[in-house]
């Protein structure tokens, strides 16, 4: 069948449209903007350096997000803690923040020695016992328990069973410069996280030369009867060089606190390195007691 030409204009001018109409809807298309999914906002990633150049002093009971942000602190940890506190949390000691479960054991470490309790919050003296953290007193917790069952296993005529602990029967001597948290909680009445505590505390000073050095721990202050099974062998303690060392180093020291660091840093940066205990002690800075358990662990290298 044949097409007149007037028949095949408009058959040419029909496919032309068309052509031409696709075309327009794939430009519509390409040029459409595409839709853009809301991302949630995350915590900038900072690294070791800048988390240790933002830490400083501050109030569990007033700091803010932004702040513990700064601290290296993930948004989840962010948001426990503030709603442990807004359910009406306070808190008494710097030991306190151990409460806080999504806290783990290195970003406790990291912050502890930053943490200064404003007078305006600090317990009235009826409150000023402090009480062991949560972990803490799931800790001991467990260890009564486990004392209990072992009496019962030893003193029922039940058939049942129950698992003997491994706790000392007898009275036995262990060394806290020596001794790791498996032998530490074999101690009546010492759980894991009490282990931990002295193991810490330990790594920080830099070795004990003492027992009552251990009063430091809330748990054992409150408990000293426990000092009676623990010895400190002589050690030579790790020092630290008061002319040299960075003020955060200073700073997490257990026995200075972070305004006798600073003011160490600013003298002896106007005014040069410290000759010996009586130019530190020059400074106005440290009471007596403070320098006495403080000189064990402090050197003096020009």
């Amino acid at each position: 069948m044949r097409h007149s030409r007037s028949d095949e204009r408009a058959m040419l001018a029909i496919a032309g449209i068309m052509v031409i109409s696709i075309g327009i809807i794939m430009l519509i298309e390409h040029f459409k903007p595409v839709e853009q999914k809301e991302q949630p906002a995350s915590a900038p990633e900072l690294t070791e350096d800048e988390i240790a150049a933002n830490l400083h002093s501050f109030d569990p009971n007033t700091v803010d997000s932004t702040t513990l942000l700064s601290f290296g602190l993930r948004p989840h940890q962010i948001k426990t803690f503030l709603n442990y506190r807004r359910k009406g949390a306070r808190f008494y000691t710097p030991e306190s923040i151990e409460r806080i479960y999504t806290w783990d054991d290195e970003t406790i470490e990291r912050l502890l020695p930053f943490v200064i309790i404003n007078k305006s919050h600090q317990a009235p003296p009826r409150a000023q016992r402090t009480y062991p953290s949560r972990k803490q007193y799931d800790a001991e917790r467990n260890d009564a328990y486990e004392h209990r069952q072992t009496h019962r296993s030893e003193h029922s005529d039940s058939t049942y069973h129950y698992a003997q602990s491994n706790k000392f029967t007898s009275p036995t001597m262990v060394d806290i410069n020596t001794a790791d948290s498996a032998l530490l909680t074999r101690i009546p009445g010492i759980g894991a996280v009490t282990a931990r505590s002295i193991i810490r505390l330990r790594n920080k000073l830099g070795g004990f030369h003492s027992t009552g050095q251990l009063k430091q721990i809330d748990y054992l202050r409150d408990n000293p009867e426990l000092l009676s099974w623990l010895t400190a062998s002589a050690i030579e303690l790790k020092t630290i060089d008061i002319n040299h060392a960075t003020f955060n180093t200073l700073r997490q020291h257990p026995y200075i606190t972070y305004d006798q660091a600073r003011g160490i840093t600013e003298v002896r940066r106007t005014h040069g390195s410290f000759r010996d205990l009586q130019a530190l002690k020059g400074l106005g800075i440290f009471s007596d007691e403070e320098l006495q358990r403080l000189t064990p662990y402090i050197s003096f290298v020009p």
